[in-house]
């Protein structure tokens, strides 16, 4: 999946042309997986007209920057209209003091600066987009594609709902609700690998028969899991 970034970079106040120029970059999310030697992300610039300063950076899951133990090259770069222009990530040190036993998350962030403009009353907007990054160290137990979500244990206790992650990987939710209905403005939930957490239940989906999970895969994919619920315990139904 291709996530677009777009930059109004020329916003007249009255009566003006909105100009808008585009990046793209190749993915949703980043996997850098230490049994590979790094990872290389495409941004393009789609504009036909007019050239951007790229700038690139990480940071942790804090969302403090840094520049180790994982580091994106080049930090700043010219990009042309219609070109493309290849971000790499690599490790360069203290990864040994991050957790061998499961992911870590990091982001990975881009930033499109447009040309000034030479004309008078006109806004430039900068837009920074962020992706999440997956560190994956070596050794860690391997699953089927999209399994591991699969291992997630839902349990209800009084007015939450516990979502219990056994596995060394994130996982994404999305969505959770007691059918396949989109929550409203529902707030992503990030489970860290082997932890849980609560999530506030309505007084129907307290004593609902069935609770739907949508989660995000490595490509940015919504997939969803049914569970079969009788009291407290929530069983995952079938899965293709």
């Amino acid at each position: 999946m291709i996530k677009r970034i777009t930059f109004i970079f020329s916003a007249m106040i009255l009566l003006s042309t909105h100009v808008q120029a585009s990046l793209t970059v190749d993915r949703t999310r980043v996997i850098y997986d230490m049994e590979k030697p790094g990872v290389s992300v495409v941004v393009e610039n789609t504009d036909t007209k007019d050239p951007f300063l790229l700038q690139t950076w990480i940071e942790s899951s804090k969302g403090e920057k840094i520049t180790e133990p994982l580091v994106a090259l080049p930090l700043l770069q010219r990009i042309e209209p219609g070109q493309k222009k290849q971000i790499r990530i690599n490790s360069v040190n203290q990864t040994a003091q991050l957790p061998q036993d499961r992911e870590t998350l990091f982001y990975f962030n881009v930033l499109g600066i447009p040309p000034k403009s030479q004309l008078e009353n006109v806004v430039e907007v900068v837009i920074q987009s962020r992706f999440k990054l997956f560190y994956r160290p070596k050794g860690l137990a391997k699953y089927p594609k999209y399994d591991w979500q699969k291992k997630l244990t839902l349990t209800r206790e009084g007015n939450s709902l516990v979502l219990t992650n056994p596995t060394p990987y994130h996982v994404i939710i999305i969505n959770i609700n007691d059918s396949m209905q989109q929550v409203k403005d529902f707030p992503e939930i990030i489970i860290k690998p082997l932890s849980n957490v609560r999530y506030p239940l309505t007084a129907q989906q307290k004593t609902a028969s069935e609770m739907v999970l949508t989660y995000m895969d490595d490509y940015g994919t919504p997939n969803v899991l049914k569970y079969q619920c009788n009291g407290m315990t929530c069983l995952l139904k079938s899965q293709p």
